[in-house]
């Protein structure tokens, strides 16, 4: 169980670090923290396990101790950072009895520092607000630790560039990674974990991987009784008899076959390989961006069968680096793309100025729909190599209403391969169709 950090403190307003006393007991299942090197430390499982309050515990006691400490509270959007991880660590620093006086604390930065090693904490997102404006990752280089809450939320690509920017060499680099069970094919999962079936029909176990540089510790809000009250735990408990899918998932951290009122289903990986020699005919799908990553996927048909290769999924990128990158791909400029009709300078600015095949997608009444319909008329297939796919075919999802059924209406999230793909299927090309 954990235990209140205890603490001894100079009476005087501004005490000598040597005069303070602060110790940081943690729960026994927190003792391999403490003595691996590994990179990637997801600390995750049910709801009310205390995941949070260890994370942000562990990084007080870093703050103090460690003779070079550089962390970073994250989230997706930097906004729910104050709320949550920033919160948490105002409460760890209380719970200790430190004067608030005594680190120099930037509400408006979201930044702690140590007045005396000169460590300090900083509040980071992976997206500006939610407007999905993506923030630059390169500031991170120099930082040692890392907290990521939600990171299932996080997509593979994102982690990718945040874990690509840590390259401190004064210190072991952590991530810390903390979330409830994800669904089947989540990139964590396929990640650093094996899947074996659990003793609850349809439910999985994550088997950590092998790896040396993961340290994975579960744990169930039965970790953390002592700081539970008797209510929280009868509303888990009922859970059994009025919500069995959220309690084996959210409460006891088994793993589902996926998010629930997701779009499509049943699809099925194949070699990138196999899609090359593939002899039908390609079609591109590219849906623009530049906070948001563009998107460019191919897909070849074949009578009832849908296959499906994901080339590009970038963001940042102007309309040349576009063309450069299609040139790095191979991609003639005779292919046929059909591209996001809401970007018309674009398509014309990849027609007229660099000679590329790029139409107009056709977007009538209900044009999403229509598109998902036709979509699930195929038995479809998707590269392995295609991981930004793979994520949003396992969250894209329907609204929910309120009674938590699917809606009509999808979800505009997790779509960046998904809509080219509807793009490039939703019609036969017309004639008016041009090929260079």
């Amino acid at each position: 169980m954990r235990t209140i950090h205890k603490t001894q403190v100079s009476s005087q307003n501004n005490p000598n670090p040597f005069e303070m006393l602060i110790s940081h007991p943690f729960s026994h299942l927190y003792k391999p923290v403490f003595e691996t090197h590994a990179r990637y430390i997801p600390l995750w499982g049910g709801r009310g396990r205390g995941g949070s309050y260890t994370a942000t515990a562990l990084f007080l006691f870093w703050l103090n101790n460690l003779p070079y400490f550089r962390g970073y509270l994250m989230r997706e959007i930097l906004g729910d950072v104050r709320d949550s991880l920033f919160q948490d660590m105002k409460d760890r620093i209380e719970e200790a009895g430190i004067p608030e006086n005594f680190y120099r604390i930037n509400e408006h930065e979201m930044a702690i520092k140590h007045p005396y090693n000169g460590n300090y904490i900083h509040a980071k997102g992976f997206k500006k607000a939610s407007s999905k404006q993506r923030a630059k990752l390169k500031s991170l280089a120099g930082a040692t630790h890392i907290i990521i809450e939600e990171a299932d939320e996080i997509s593979e690509e994102d982690f990718n560039q945040l874990d690509e920017s840590l390259r401190t060499i004064k210190g072991d680099i952590k991530i810390i990674l903390l979330f409830n069970p994800p669904p089947k094919d989540h990139w964590i999962l396929r990640r650093w974990f094996d899947l074996v079936d659990s003793d609850v029909e349809g439910y999985y176990q994550a088997v950590p991987k092998n790896s040396p540089e993961v340290l994975s510790i579960f744990s169930t809000y039965y970790d953390n009784l002592a700081n539970i009250t008797q209510s929280t735990i009868n509303l888990y408990e009922n859970y059994k008899e009025n919500n069995a899918h959220r309690y084996y998932t959210t409460i006891a951290g088994l793993i589902s076959e996926g998010v629930k009122g997701r779009v499509f289903g049943n699809w099925q990986r194949i070699p990138q390989q196999d899609y090359v020699n593939l002899p039908y005919l390609e079609i591109l799908g590219l849906d623009f961006g530049f906070n948001d990553p563009i998107a460019l996927v191919g897909r070849k048909l074949y009578k009832s069968e849908l296959f499906a290769h994901e080339y590009l999924y970038e963001v940042g990128l102007t309309n040349k680096d576009l063309v450069e990158r299609l040139v790095s791909l191979g991609i003639s400029k005779r292919t046929l793309i059909i591209a996001d009709s809401a970007n018309p300078k674009d398509i014309e600015d990849l027609r007229k100025n660099y000679g590329y095949n790029v139409q107009s997608a056709y977007k009538g009444k209900d044009s999403i729909l229509n598109g998902i319909k036709k979509i699930k008329e195929y038995t479809t297939y998707i590269t392995s190599t295609s991981d930004n796919f793979w994520y949003e075919y396992q969250h894209y999802c329907y609204t929910l209403d309120q009674y938590g059924k699917p809606t009509d209406s999808p979800v505009d999230k997790n779509n960046h391969c998904i809509d080219p793909l509807r793009y490039s299927i939703h019609e036969k090309p017309r004639k008016s169709y041009s090929v260079y």
